[in-house]
Order: C-alpha cells, then structure tokens, then sequence
C-alpha cells in the first residue's frame, strides 16, 4: 500500500534527503534551517476531449448487411447536457473515460467504442522561487448521475482502465468535439506521472480520488520538465481487450469531474 503523504515517516524522510541535497551542495556553513509549508493550488486550465471512435462488424457479415436500429452513444452527450444544466447538484465541468456498445442485425452485427480524456494545469508559479517539493497530491472530485443511462456502468474489471500522465505539449482549455465551439483535436499526448500513474478505477464518483505526483511536480519545479499539466485518459490495450470480448449490449465506465486540485508541501528555508 502506498505510504501516506502526510505520515510522519515519509515527510521526516523527504526533509532529510532535501537536507543531505543542500548539504552536498552548499558545504555545512551558513545552512539555514528549513521549514514547511503547505499549499493547496486551484486549476489554471481544464480541458475534455473526444477522443477515438472506432467500429468494426462481426458475425456473418458477407454479403454486407445490417439491420440499423440505430446505434447511438450516450455518455458525452449526457456529460454535455449535464454540464450546461442549469441545476446546481450536477456541477459537472469534465469528463474522462469511455463506452462501448454492440447492435445486433439478423447474422452481422455492429461494435463500437469512444473515448474521453481530461487534462488539468496548474501554476507553479505561486511557489517560492528558493522552494523544494516534500510531497505532491493531485485532488479530483465530483461525481455523476447519468440520467435513464441505455446500458450500465461495466464491472470492476472494465473500469480499472484510466491512466494519470504528465501531458508532454502545450494545450488550451475548452471542451473539444466536432459540432461544439470549441471544435474537435486529437488526444493530449502524455508520459506517465510519477509516482502514481495506474490504471485506476473509475465507477462514476470522483469523491476523494487522490495521487500522489511528488516526483513529477518536483521535476516541474526544479525545471527538470515542462509543466503542461496531468491528463487522465483510457490505457487503449486494456480497453481493446474488453471491447474485442463484448457481443452484446454494452457498458461505460466515466470519471466526471466537478474540481482539480493540487495540495503541495514545500520545504523553504527560514528567514
């Protein structure tokens, strides 16, 4: 299990290496003591993106027919109509995640799948330039009610599939699909975050999803990295292997997000 961020071996652990790092840089002289400080970030920039759709038929499928009953994804049109509601309780800003669903015809029969990701940034500006990272904490909260859903939320193993990365470009706000304002672009692309990375497990509420990024905000701040902020999006293998192995109905697994924070505790020297 992972140690706790606010345990007091971890903290007493990071001090002392920050220690042992001033000291093989500095020499001993004229150290100055160091003391912390925690402080809590609210996001810069959030963004959701559509992102792949992909089909494929199976079954007897040559010559080629279908009985089209309609075939219609539900999960991003809910997320927007829940977004825009003006209704208080569903305070839905985000969406990450993904669905999958099968219409059956006579012989052939049609399988499809969409997926959604969702980016956040943060400015580390408001640290102070002389500051080293004790320990970084990345908040979602929210949750989501889709309304009279056509098919449920799929099993434990279907939705622990979302991945937290560390976005590897630059990338505005906004909610992107083709036929809204801000128009459709291709997934963020990403490395892994570290520590924390995944898959995790997604069933519709975001209450108190917590990762620890101590290793990837440190990197930021000490311009190791560029700072483009954290995505959260669907590990592709998995999902295909789950989409290749459903034949009937369908499911969705989704991450609605109401609120990104970033809890971080810092190391300063005392004046």
């Amino acid at each position: 299990m992972m140690q706790s961020l606010k345990s007091p071996a971890f903290r007493s652990g990071a001090l002392l290496f920050l220690c042992t790092v001033i000291l093989l840089l500095h020499g001993c002289t004229g150290l100055r003591p160091l003391t912390e400080r925690t402080i809590t970030l609210e996001a810069e920039k959030a963004a959701s993106i559509f992102g792949e759709n992909h089909h494929d038929t199976f079954g007897i499928c040559d010559p080629f027919f279908l009985d089209r009953r309609g075939t219609r994804l539900y999960l991003w049109d809910e997320f927007v109509r829940q977004r825009d509601s003006a209704d208080s309780e569903s305070h839905i800003s985000h969406l990450a995640g993904y669905e999958v669903t099968v219409t059956r015809g006579e012989s052939c029969h049609l399988r499809i799948f969409e997926t959604y990701q969702a980016a956040v940034k943060f400015d580390l500006t408001a640290l102070p330039a002389d500051a080293a990272v004790v320990s970084a904490q990345l908040n979602i909260r929210g949750s989501f009610a889709p309304l009279d859903p056509p098919r449920d939320r799929g099993n434990r193993v279907q939705c622990t599939i979302m991945l937290l990365g560390q976005a590897t470009e630059p990338w505005e706000a906004g909610i992107f699909r083709n036929g809204l304002p801000d128009g459709s672009r291709a997934f963020i692309p990403a490395r892994s975050a570290r520590p924390a990375t995944g898959p995790f497990y997604v069933s519709g509420s975001t209450a108190g999803f917590r990762f620890d990024v101590t290793q990837t905000v440190s990197e930021w701040v000490r311009g190791i990295r560029t700072n483009h902020g954290f995505v959260i999006t669907p590990d592709r293998e998995s999902l295909m292997d789950f989409y290749n192995a459903t034949d009937e109905g369908g499911y969705f697994c989704d991450t609605g997000i109401s609120r990104f924070e970033l809890v971080v505790t810092i190391a300063v020297p005392q004046t």
